[in-house]
């Protein structure tokens, strides 16, 4: 079975060699840096970090055989020592630090005459499935269903939708938007777009960093292909929800449509697809079958008698849960020869549930741990780092909705006291 999407929790570690090894620590001659002379090379800019980011200012120019160029010598300010470098940049952020699969869903329903014997049937699926206690419990969601109101009728999901005796029309709540639309037979693409070009629908409503579930039902073609679909949909992805940098889909298409019963209950992504309606439909949806296949979406037919709770607790337990935020955690720094990182130069900060991040202060004995802490284990040479938060601060993660912990760490030469020294350690 393969999964829906990528789980929420996710690490980026970013490793960036130490300065030291940038500067050869030659004895610059007169004759080097005479115009003109032999063996000279032409200055090269480095790309050093840029000081209105909150990194040391630059120190020059610097060309790529380690010697200062006498052209640029003015902007070199002499130092008494080497800044240090970022040996060690790691962020681990948790969107649903308790652990539960996190999902915004978008249904488009056809409700035009010829599925009016499958509303009902659906209607109620959505809500016994939301609606139990125990999935709201296991299931971090927001819900969108576009559909004609006057033909789907009201859905009624307390946990979501907070009204359901008494109520009068579509109700918009935080978690749950109902989007009065008449979706007809081969319109439901046309009107997806539509709607997310408006404020206040279902993709300004997406949350962002949880996985986008879409849901077809439909018993006939789109008007538009594929390519036309998610070429649109793309240009309106302006948020990057749908679609990551590199143009790659970030959501699943799920549909239940006119293709022909499956022993199994449903088609996978790498199921055939099928040319040739069920008994009861007028198209196969060839257009929704590309898409459900090419995100990995699962596809069922409309003409059985399906329980839509069911397909729901089928679609969900495709969603990767999320990662809690580890409370504690091993590091191994990037450090070259010649170069050092001291346990001191290891900064650490957590932000919960949206906060401005604190700075946690380090500790080496967990009988000094207190509300704001960590402790921090170094090897040899802080070749190897252990990193555990105290219980405090861990008791904070796990009650969090969300959590991002970054941790940085910068290593140095070893006694390099300047750049122009002819060696590190003089």
């Amino acid at each position: 079975m393969r999964r829906a999407s990528e789980p929420t929790w996710r690490v980026a570690c970013v490793s960036v060699l130490c300065v030291g090894a940038l500067f050869g620590c030659e004895q610059v001659s007169e004759s080097d840096r005479a115009d003109g002379a032999d063996g000279a090379v032409a200055p090269v800019e480095l790309p050093l970090p840029d000081h209105d980011a909150g990194y040391p200012p630059s120190r020059g120019f610097i060309s790529h055989n380690g010697k200062i160029d006498e052209d640029m010598a003015e902007e070199v300010e002499p130092t008494d020592e080497v800044e240090p470098a970022h040996c060690v940049e790691l962020t681990y952020e948790s969107s649903s630090a308790r652990g539960e699969p996190s999902a915004d869903f978008v249904f488009i329903v056809d409700t035009s005459g010829s599925m009016v014997e499958e509303l009902p049937h659906l209607k109620r699926g959505i809500e016994d499935f939301f609606g139990s206690v125990g999935m709201a419990r296991e299931l971090d969601a927001t819900i969108t269903v576009i559909a004609a109101y006057q033909q789907l009728g009201h859905l009624c999901v307390p946990t979501f939708s907070a009204a359901c005796a008494g109520a009068n029309g579509p109700v918009t709540t935080a978690t749950f938007h109902y989007d009065d639309r008449f979706v007809h037979s081969s319109n439901s693409w046309d009107l997806l777009l539509q709607s997310a070009a408006e404020s206040g629908q279902w993709y300004e409503r997406l949350r962002g960093g949880v996985q986008t579930i879409f849901i077809e039902v439909s018993d006939d073609n789109p008007t538009l292909t594929m390519e036309a679909f998610e070429g649109s949909l793309r240009a309106l992805d302006e948020r990057g929800i749908l679609y990551n940098e590199l143009g790659e889909r970030q959501f699943v298409w799920h549909s239940i449509i006119g293709v022909p019963t499956s022993s199994e209950g449903f088609l996978e992504a790498d199921d055939t697809l099928e040319e040739v309606p069920c008994a009861t439909a007028p198209q196969p949806g060839i257009p929704y079958q590309q898409l459900s296949q090419a995100t990995g979406g699962l596809r069922f037919s409309v003409c059985e008698e399906l329980d839509y709770n069911q397909v729901l607790e089928t679609i969900s337990g495709e969603l990767e849960p999320a990662e809690p935020l580890p409370c504690d955690f091993s590091v191994t720094p990037q450090i070259e020869d010649g170069e050092v990182l001291h346990p001191d130069n290891v900064r650490l900060r957590l932000s919960i549930d949206g906060s401005a991040a604190r700075a946690l202060d380090q500790v080496l004995d967990p009988s000094e741990c207190g509300a704001n802490t960590y402790i921090l284990t170094a090897s040899s040479a802080s070749k190897h780092l252990e990193i555990e938060l105290c219980d405090p601060v861990c008791d904070d993660v796990k009650r969090a909705e969300q959590a991002t912990l970054t941790l940085h760490a910068e290593c140095e030469p070893i006694d390099c006291d300047s750049v122009t020294h002819t060696q590190c350690g003089e």
